[in-house]
């Protein structure tokens, strides 16, 4: 299993961290390359616009109590869910 971790350059952490109320606009990011190197999922603390990045698709929220951040899982390219 191979760990990558993605930092996006755009600031958008506007309100707070305990809100999740930042998204990402524009991951620029190639979904060739990326599945090349082994990756399939995204695991994020705050939400990716969808629209802006079609190659990335919306799974699934987790949510809990004692945590200060929601994290949304997507799938990049043609993953299945």
């Amino acid at each position: 299993m191979r760990i990558v971790y993605l930092f996006s350059n755009e600031a958008t952490y506007s309100k707070n961290y305990a809100g999740n109320d930042s998204e990402v606009r524009h991951l620029d990011i190639d979904p060739e390359a990326f599945l090349a190197l082994g990756g399939r999922y995204i695991l994020a603390a705050v939400r990716i616009h969808e629209d802006a990045n079609p190659e990335i698709r919306f799974l699934k929220t987790f949510k809990d109590p004692a945590s200060a951040w929601d994290i949304y899982l997507y799938s990049v390219g043609k993953t299945p869910p």
